[in-house]
């Protein structure tokens, strides 16, 4: 506790939107009034939900993290959920119950390498954190395709991620399992992720870090 409050005494954290001097998390409160929510009881494309919506500085963030790539903003926004999820009690009563383990929809390989990182994985491992639950790297991705953006609607995102995900060799599932990714769209990538999950047995609740409109 004493070394925290040196650390931020010397090297302060700063909101990544308006550099301003922050306390627990790198967004100061005035920016944190700005960002969008959605409703914890708001179901996104079927069974799919999202913390935020892909607007005003998420959607800042998220492209900053994803495309400069910036690892120090993707973990600033797995902070953020993992805050949101602390702050509001009534965030998880949509589980039945708690989950065995967190995971994630994963890069292809290449892509990971050349990011340096997975930003869903980042996500699934603050989040594991704040439940207290395992995080299993269950999926593999096998293609690397073009990027989902470039497809005009769902039916076409659908047919482009279909087998696009295998579970990893010996791979025993937990009963219940929350599945993370950064956005949902259409939620063609959670129905492809989740597919091999669920065929090997699992209950599976998907959860984005934002959710966007495919027009947006």
């Amino acid at each position: 506790m004493i070394l925290t409050d040196l650390l931020n005494i010397f090297f302060p954290i700063r909101c990544i939107y308006c550099n301003k001097n922050s306390k627990k998390i790198p967004f100061c409160q005035k920016c944190l009034l700005k960002i969008e929510h959605i409703d914890e009881r708001c179901l996104i494309q079927g069974s799919n939900r999202a913390a935020f919506f892909y607007s005003g500085l998420v959607r800042e963030a998220i492209l900053k993290a994803k495309f400069e790539p910036n690892e120090s903003v993707a973990r600033a926004l797995s902070q953020l959920w993992s805050f949101y999820f602390c702050q509001n009690e009534n965030m998880l009563f949509f589980l039945e119950n708690k989950p065995a383990c967190v995971s994630f929809v994963p890069l292809h390989w290449r892509r990971r390498v050349t990011r340096g990182f997975d930003f869903a994985a980042i996500i699934a491992k603050t989040i594991a954190k704040t439940l207290e639950i395992p995080l299993v790297d269950y999926l593999k991705c096998t293609r690397l395709d073009a990027p989902l953006s470039n497809s005009q609607n769902k039916e076409e995102r659908l047919a482009k991620v279909f087998g696009k995900y295998t579970l990893r060799k010996k791979t025993t599932v937990k009963p219940h399992i929350l599945l993370v990714d950064d956005i949902v769209t259409t939620g063609a990538t959670f129905n492809a992720a989740r597919e091999p999950l669920i065929t090997a047995g699992a209950n599976v609740t998907c959860y984005a870090l934002a959710y966007t409109p495919l027009n947006d």
